[in-house]
């Protein structure tokens, strides 16, 4: 109990804490990959212009090829560099959309590579010799010094993103690590404390198993010695009261009037203290046949023998009144205790009648939930359903005081001369339904009668 207090918040803390590092991580890996694709980026950026500076200057080769050797070669591998020009600086724009400082860079870029296309193809078209020849082929350098320090401003651009970027994915890419390293020590901080925490309640239910089994066998001993004083009871103590009642009567017989009065009352003493005694003796082994139960359980109609209990007792008063109030059910059962058990509560009725009024018996019957008798019954059997069957009357009844005490064994609410009886009818009762795993209370009210509900598991 102790350590399981332990265990489940400990379990609980656990989850919440390694759900926590579970999402923490998640987030950050999502920030480091978001790192690493801007590192890639870059890259990407960073390749393309260069690619588009290669295809002007592989462009511009084969136009002075051209120039010097007029083989349309040239000119055919020139048209190709321009065609791939355009789908270049479109793929860097793309990739640089989102920045605008190169977004400028990109435009004056733009406007660079325009004038030198438009310069090269005018190269190609026009004669390579003269004044004009000249200053196109200088304004076309310069265009190439303008596109290539364009392209160097994008890169510096990029390098600076670079950095802070690769800079950015390394930490969060060292926080991973710390939070699968801490995570890793955290799961194996549980598991260490879980396994210690598993050890000792595994020790403590091998010591609870070796004590179970211990009391299982002390309880086997104490059963073995009710079976003993059982059979002394039911042999060897009736037998030598059988003879006192014997002796007592032929004692009786044989004295005849010759006994005075004082001597015939001590006869009769003894002969009511011997039967007495053997009532006493037969009820105690009834008690202590039904602390070992051998038979099985079978279906048993509750209604069938309840009638049989309640003609009994009718023979002994043909005016007590009986109202049935539903069909009582059928359940698995020893029919002799469910005998004796509605012997006995009827049988208290009976005893316990009022004088100024006739015996009214009332026996309704109902489901009822195991919620409704919590204060009797274990926690976990609070989810069954149980039959419930009252038994009330209009005797003179009890104070709720001693709704307990009536049950407990020899224990008596009236003198022996008030009421005759020996305190066992009730503790047989709830002895009876004990063996049928189900619950017996009672309740009073002095002057009014009393009610007695049992509980048998559905």
């Amino acid at each position: 109990m102790g350590t399981n207090r332990f265990i489940y918040p400990l379990f609980a803390l656990s989850l919440v804490a390694l759900g926590w590092l579970g999402y923490t991580y998640s987030e950050q890996n999502k920030v480091q990959l978001k790192y690493t694709a801007a590192v890639e980026h870059t890259y990407d950026v960073i390749v393309t212009a260069q690619y588009c500076e290669k295809l002007l200057l592989d462009a511009e080769s084969n136009q002075r090829g051209f120039v010097i050797t007029r083989d349309d070669h040239f000119k055919n591998a020139a048209d190709a560099s321009i065609t791939r020009i355009d789908s270049a600086w479109k793929a860097l724009k793309e990739l640089t959309n989102d920045n605008p400082n190169q977004r400028v860079n990109l435009h004056l870029l733009r406007l660079a590579i325009d004038q030198r296309l438009a310069i090269l193809k005018q190269n190609f078209q026009l004669p390579a010799q003269g004044k004009k020849s000249l200053d196109r082929f200088q304004h076309g350098q310069l265009l190439m010094d303008k596109i290539h320090k364009y392209i160097q401003m994008i890169e510096v651009e990029e390098g600076n993103l670079l950095v802070e970027r690769r800079n950015a994915k390394t930490y969060y890419q060292s926080l991973n690590f710390t939070y699968v390293k801490y995570g890793f020590l955290f799961a194996c901080l549980v598991c260490a404390v879980a396994v210690f925490l598993i050890i000792r309640e595994l020790r403590k239910r091998i010591q609870a198993q070796v004590m179970l089994e211990k009391t299982v066998l002390d309880l086997k001993r104490s059963n073995e010695e009710v079976e003993q004083i059982t059979f002394t009871a039911s042999h060897d103590l009736q037998e030598p009261l059988r003879k006192i009642g014997t002796l007592s009567t032929l004692l009786n017989r044989r004295i005849g009037d010759r006994a005075g009065a004082e001597e015939k009352d001590i006869l009769e003493r003894i002969e009511r203290a011997t039967g007495k005694m053997q009532r006493l003796i037969n009820d105690l082994v009834n008690f202590t046949i039904l602390l070992n139960t051998t038979e099985e359980p079978a279906a048993v109609d509750l209604g069938a023998v309840f009638k049989n209990a309640f003609d009994r007792i009718r023979e002994q008063d043909q005016t007590i009144k009986l109202n049935l109030y539903g069909t009582l059910p059928v359940l698995q059962g020893y029919r002799p205790q469910l005998e004796m058990l509605f012997t006995q509560v009827l049988d208290n009725a009976f005893k316990y009648r009022h004088p100024q009024r006739t015996l009214v018996i009332n026996v309704t019957y109902r489901i009822t939930e195991g919620d409704s008798i919590t204060s009797m019954i274990w926690k976990k059997e609070r989810t069954k359903r149980y039959h419930q069957v009252t038994v009330s009357d209009n005797g003179i009844g009890f104070g709720n005081e001693f709704k307990e005490k009536i049950f407990v064994l020899f224990q008596r609410l009236h003198t022996q001369e008030a009421y005759g009886g020996k305190g066992m009818g009730l503790s047989l009762a709830r002895r009876i339904m004990t063996n049928h795993y189900g619950y017996i209370n009672a309740s009073g009210e002095e002057g009014v009668g009393a009610t007695f509900r049992m509980y048998f598991p559905v």
